[in-house]
């Protein structure tokens, strides 16, 4: 092989190694089993809301299953607690809508 070609692609290789490692990592924490093995792990600190462990695995699964889907921020802005008091903030869906928009970019360049 041409050592030009050789050093092009060692190079080219280099550069994409990082960029499908950090994608790796970012679609594992996208996994709905992610937040039931962080949640459970010793030594995780308390939730400074008062949320329980088990409330914070249901609506952690709810965020990442808005991330992987493609509904519209609705589906967070409609989720409530039991009193009917809103989860989300109108600025936490907003704030949620551009981490999806994000998340749905990086995971066309993780399967491209």
């Amino acid at each position: 092989m041409n050592k030009n070609l050789t050093k092009i692609l060692s190079f080219i290789v280099t550069l994409l190694i990082p960029i499908f490692l950090t994608l790796l990592g970012i679609r594992i924490l996208l996994t709905p089993i992610f937040p039931e093995i962080e949640y459970r792990m010793p030594n995780f600190p308390p939730d400074s809301y008062g949320f329980t462990q088990e409330e914070r695995i249901h609506w952690a699964k709810n965020a990442i299953e808005y991330l992987n889907n493609d509904a519209n921020p609705e589906f967070l802005g409609n989720l409530t607690f039991g009193d009917g008091s809103p989860l989300y903030q109108e600025s936490e869906v907003s704030h949620m809508l551009d981490v999806k928009i994000l998340i749905q970019l990086a995971m066309k360049g993780w399967a491209a």
